[in-house]
């Protein structure tokens, strides 16, 4: 499949602790709903979360 340069994809990974996970997830809601309102050509932003287990 040809690509066309007007789309663009972008994935980030970030380590959250814990403790701030809730406040991290209301910033994300609110920064996509920005994005999307304010920002040309955005057309939707997906959030994902994966939950690491920690063996000790």
């Amino acid at each position: 499949m040809a690509q066309n340069k007007d789309h663009m994809v972008r994935i980030a990974e970030v380590e959250i602790i814990p403790d701030y996970l809730e406040q991290y997830k209301a910033i994300l809601k609110e920064e996509a709903e920005a994005s999307i309102r304010l920002e040309s050509g955005v057309i939707a932003i997906f959030q994902c979360f994966k939950k690491s287990i920690q063996i000790r």
